[in-house]
Formats: C-alpha cells, structure tokens, sequence
C-alpha cells in the first residue's frame, strides 16, 4: 500500500511541475468554501474535489487503479480531479461581479495572465525529442531495433524489455518476438507477466524471479537497463552472456544448447 501512495505522490509532483497552479487552486477552493458555500454548484465542485482527491490518494483505490491503467500512466488519474472547473467556475463569478465593461475585461486578462504564468508549457522542451528514424521512437529504441536485427535476434528469439522499450520496439520493427506488449498487453502466460513486472521493476529487480519465469516462457534475449553486480552474476549463471549495450540499457543473450 505504501508502494502505492509513493506512486501517487511522485506522479503528482512530476505531473503539475509548478506548484503555483495548485496554490491557484487551493485558495479557489478556499473562497467558495468561504464566500459560496450555499451556492448548490461550488457545493457540488467541492465535494467532487474532496473525492477525487480522496480516490487518488487513498492506498485501496489508488492500488486498484493502478492495476487497471498501470502504475507508469497513474497520472492520467489527474484528469478526473476538477482543478480546472473549480477554478473556471471561481473566476467566472469574479468577472460577474464586476458591471462595468472595461472593468470586466482587465479582470479577465489578469485571470488569464495567472493562468498562463501558473500552468506548465506543454511545448516544453523536455517534452518533446527530436529523433532522425521515420517510425520517430526514441533513439535508443530505433538502435536497440537495428542491433537485434544485425545480430539476428528478431526471427527466431523471444525478446524480453521494459514498459519504456516494450512500447516503441514493435512500433520501430513490428518483427520483434516479445511474450507481451504495452502495459503487459497480450501476455502469453502469468509467468510472462512477472517478467514483465520484474523487468520494469529497475532498480528493484528481484533477477532470481525473473530469471526463473523468463525460462519457463522462453526468454532467449534480456533487455534491462544496467544490473547491479549481483544481477549480473545471475544473468550469468543462467546462462545469459552480454551482447551489447544501447545508452544504459544492456543486452543478455541466452546461448542456444547445442
């Protein structure tokens, strides 16, 4: 469960970046609570608030969740909180209390201006990459396709990655093996699922359970970002050799008997 509140909170924090854009929104809240508190739709928008954050937050709900849509889109749990209507509705009422047309119209540049300076830039540049391959997936995806293609890994090996790689390796070469797609997708088998999960789990990779599930499905390549030592031993007493290496992800290729 503490897992899962982790999740929660790290998401939250990494997913509005600027904190103003919450201060915003607490002293909205704040004034309806004060100021509009018989109004039925500040009402009905400060219960939503309540549950929602209530839903996000708490270790049960978050838990099941997270099950559903995955704990590395958890975020996109943010768009049932109704930050934004609390604070459309918020200003709204500040604009109608003025009657004065010029007035009314400073005001709504000002709450515009607030809006924009206290939100996050979508066009940011950390949100955007600029790749040189035409399916236009990250670059170490595109290498890591054309690696496994030279080595000729794609025809006849079961591939094995994280969520990261696991959804744009089948975008980059629509070849590649793997026992699962995005978010675990189309698993051949409950043991495919933990290696999944132990894949996706880095650091915390538990390599004695992945190693042992990657057998029974028949993992032939592992793609894993850098193992500590003791993860390194194990892939290699399981007979796992390392072939390559793409940025920090490391490629461990199973010898084939006879």
């Amino acid at each position: 469960m503490k897992h899962c509140l982790d999740i929660g909170i790290q998401a939250f924090g990494q997913y509005w970046g600027n904190k103003a854009v919450l201060v915003l929104f607490g002293l909205c809240c704040a004034w309806l609570l004060v100021k509009r508190r018989k109004d039925p739709r500040a009402r009905f928008l400060l219960i939503l608030t309540a549950v929602s954050f209530t839903v996000y937050f708490f270790p049960v709900s978050a838990k099941i969740i997270q099950t559903c849509v995955g704990e590395t889109v958890y975020w996109r749990t943010f768009w049932i909180l109704p930050l934004f209507p609390v604070m459309a509705y918020t200003f709204t009422i500040w604009v109608n209390m003025l009657h004065q047309p010029a007035p009314k119209s400073i005001l709504v540049l000002l709450l515009t201006a607030v809006i924009v300076l206290t939100g996050r830039n979508a066009f940011s540049k950390e949100n955007y990459r600029f790749v040189r391959n035409m399916q236009q997936v990250p670059e170490e995806a595109a290498v890591l396709g054309n690696m496994l293609s030279e080595k000729g890994f794609i025809t006849d090996r079961l591939i094995a990655v994280d969520d990261y790689l696991a959804s744009y390796l089948r975008v980059y070469d629509p070849s590649v093996h793997m026992p699962y797609g995005r978010w675990r997708r189309g698993y051949l088998s409950r043991e495919a699922v933990w290696v999944y999960k132990m894949i996706s789990a880095w650091p915390d990779t538990d390599y004695r359970i992945l190693l042992r599930k990657a057998q029974k499905v028949g993992v032939d390549v592992i793609i894993i970002q850098k193992p500590d030592r003791k993860g390194y031993r194990r892939l290699r007493a399981a007979g796992y050799r390392k072939r390559g290496r793409v940025l920090n992800y490391f490629i461990f290729v199973k010898k084939k008997k006879g």
